[in-house]
């Protein structure tokens, strides 16, 4: 089976974002960083619906496609020390 994103440079990676989402991962952007927190948004979002209550009928996921899991485990260790939080539903 081809493994159409993998590759040791990074290309596959640039054409999968610059495909999906029309942005360019390696430059820094907070186009990438709003991405990925709206992933991990989701996530808590089906967590909260499932194990909590339903928290919101608004929110809804921006985009069509998720990142890749490995830029969501580099990102973990970014979201502890940044700007960028988690927010409650309301």
């Amino acid at each position: 089976m081809k493994q159409l994103y993998a590759s040791q440079d990074g290309s596959q990676r640039k054409l999968f974002y610059e495909t999906k989402f029309k942005i360019d991962p390696f430059e820094k952007s907070d186009d990438f960083s709003r991405i990925l927190l709206s992933y991990f948004q989701g996530l808590n979002f089906v967590y909260e619906y499932y194990f909590k209550n339903l928290p919101s009928w608004s929110w809804y996921y921006t985009y069509y496609y998720a990142p890749l899991i490995s830029d969501l485990s580099y990102y973990i260790q970014f979201l502890h020390t940044s700007q960028y939080k988690l927010e409650k539903f309301d």
